[in-house]
Parts: structure tokens; sequence; C-alpha cells
């Protein structure tokens, strides 16, 4: 991932978003949870928007199938390729409910990657002592510093890349 948010190609902001996945040129969206909801609703909205557009959908499902094989294999001896291209799109509409929901103080970001962890890992049949180790890892990390890390990263490139075309 951090070698996708500095590759050429980025777009930061609501309207280049929206620019960018109503003309399909968008692969990622990324959004901290813990930003101002003023700002992240709308980005939410699109993210939920751009797993819903075919084009972006086909795009993700197919660049992600060959790495869950690799990944989830071992607990899958018997599955072909397709049956990978099809969790994926079990998978990835999961996540989009997740998305889906606002984060509140009832169902924080820590809860939704809890659960969407279970319910993604079980689908890939991983053993449930194996899933619960991976959820209690990943909640060990600081999401939300890291998703601040991310925009302020992301926005950094950004300006560059601005400050760069009125320079010339």
């Amino acid at each position: 991932m951090p070698g996708e948010l500095t590759a050429k190609g980025k777009v930061v902001g609501l309207k280049q978003t929206r620019r960018a996945l109503a003309q399909g040129a968008a692969a990622h969206v990324y959004l901290a949870c813990d930003a101002d909801p003023r700002l992240t609703e709308p980005l939410r909205e699109l993210y939920v928007m751009a797993y819903s557009l075919p084009s972006i959908a086909a795009y993700l499902y197919k660049s992600t199938t060959k790495r869950l094989q690799v990944i989830f294999g071992p607990y899958l001896p018997e599955a072909q390729p397709k049956d990978f291209y099809e969790m994926e799109i079990a998978s990835a509409n999961i996540m989009r409910g997740f998305m889906s929901v606002p984060c509140d103080v009832y169902f924080t970001m820590e809860a939704k990657v809890s659960h969407f962890l279970d319910c993604s890992l079980k689908l890939y049949d991983v053993p449930k002592e194996k899933r619960a180790a991976v959820t209690a890892a990943v909640l060990q990390l600081d999401l939300h510093a890291m998703a601040a890390s991310i925009i302020q990263k992301t926005v950094q490139q950004a300006e560059k890349g601005f400050e760069a075309l009125t320079e010339k």
C-alpha cells in the first residue's frame, strides 16, 4: 500500500475523487475513519460508490484474486482460481457493508475491523485460533495514527505535485 500512495496518478480531495470515480480512473479510495465526519462522510459514501461501480469492482476483484490464492491457498487446497475470485467478490462486499455504516460510539473502527476480519477469514476457512490471533495483532496497531499518517503523506505528495506544476 505505501508504494501505491507514492505512485503517480493519485488524487486528493472530494471533487477530484468524485471525478476520478466518475471516469472509472480510481482503483483505490483511502479514508480515515476518525477524521472530521463533515469531511469523511462524503468520502465514505464515495468509497461505497466506488465498490459499487462495475468497472472498478471488476478490476479490484481480478487484481486481488492471485494474492488471495497465495495467502489462503493452504487453508483451501482444493480451491481453484475461480473460487478465490468468487470469494474476493464476497469479502469485498463484506468490506463494503461495514464501510457503508459510519463509525460512531457504538460501532467503532475497532469493532468494524474485528468483525470484518472474523467474517472474511471465516470465508477463507482460516481456523478460529488463527483468526483470533490475526485480529488481536491488527487491533494492537494504532489504526487511527496510521490512517492520519497516510492522509498526511498523501496530501504532502499532492502538494509537491502541485508546486512542481506551478514552478514551470
